[in-house]
């Protein structure tokens, strides 16, 4: 068995994404989340919905690329009106050219 040698400070010169569903509290999914973006700081973020008070505390200073349902009325406050829709937001991220993607649900 060959030893696969990463420094994972800098993703070992992978692309990486990082996606999570919703960002709307802080439990332990989110610390999770919290964590995997301090092993790979370079890695994008994706999630259906955030809440900015929630991104601002958990991911001070981070970009996050947003699904469709971010914009939709009663966002992020009642996201659960939009279930039926997740999977077609998850799917619309694109993700094709990343070498690592870590996902958090």
């Amino acid at each position: 068995m060959q030893k696969l040698d990463i420094n994972i400070k800098n993703g070992g010169g992978l692309k990486v994404a990082i996606v999570h569903d919703f960002l709307t509290q802080i439990g332990g999914a989110e610390k999770i989340l919290q964590a995997y973006v301090e092993l790979f700081p370079q890695a994008d973020i994706f999630m259906m919905i955030f809440d900015k008070k929630v991104a601002d505390e958990l991911l001070p200073n981070k970009k996050i690329n947003v699904s469709f349902l971010q914009n939709y009325p009663f966002c992020p406050e009642r996201y659960k009106y939009y279930l039926w829709l997740m999977p077609k937001a998850t799917e619309s991220y694109k993700l094709e050219s990343y070498d690592l993607v870590l996902s958090i649900t």
